[in-house]
């Protein structure tokens, strides 16, 4: 993935996970007064399972993602409500509603975001495998360089300008283009192999 600061600290989850354990097994341990804060933090998860929701629901429709957001707000909410009632309970309440959370994540198609970032990438990888021998380099319109279209293409897909498209189109490549680049460019001397999501795979003869 071209961005990979969101996973910096996932060398620390180990730490933070031992770290949680061992505060809830105090809790567990003495359920006679739990810390104010404790209820804050599970409402503000709460209030997040809520926003997550609403986004999904409003701007871009995932009913899993949706079903997500509705498991965290239930368990959060059910989990402050026994905080603050002193029930230890809550701390199977937590650890089931994040196990159902998580599982509902990993059997999702959403649970690596970077395939549907801009355009789904399964479909345009299946045309460049179909299409193309092992081993090509395809030109693209596209703006940036998506690492899961090569991987899952096992092809190196590189973003080039207008420019540089252009002047490909006096060499014997494969391109993959956006249906404005395709017409800008006028490739009399190529042939149209396929097509998906909205681009066009190219081969100039």
């Amino acid at each position: 993935m071209s961005t990979k600061l969101p996973w910096y600290i996932m060398p620390l989850y180990p730490f933070l996970a031992l770290a949680v354990g061992a505060q809830l097994s105090c809790f567990w341990a003495n359920s006679k007064s739990y810390p104010r804060i404790l209820v804050g933090s599970l409402g503000f998860l709460a209030f997040a399972g809520v926003g997550g929701s609403v986004y999904f629901v409003v701007a871009d429709p995932q009913p899993m993602l949706i079903l997500m957001g509705g498991v965290v707000l239930l368990t959060m909410s059910t989990a402050a409500w026994q905080v603050q009632k002193q029930n230890r309970i809550f701390i199977p309440i937590l650890l089931g509603g994040m196990y159902l959370t998580l599982t509902l994540l990993m059997t999702s198609q959403s649970w690596l975001w970077e395939l549907n970032e801009a355009f789904p990438v399964k479909p345009v990888a299946v045309l460049l495998q179909e299409q193309t021998p092992p081993g090509t380099v395809v030109y693209t319109s596209f703006a940036y360089r998506r690492p899961s279209l090569d991987f899952y293409s096992d092809r190196q897909v590189i973003p080039a300008d207008f420019t540089t498209l252009e002047k490909l189109r006096s060499t014997s490549a494969y391109l993959l283009l956006d249906e404005s680049t395709l017409t800008a460019l006028q490739l009399p001397n190529s042939i149209s192999v396929g097509s998906a999501e909205a681009f066009t795979l190219v081969k100039i003869q």
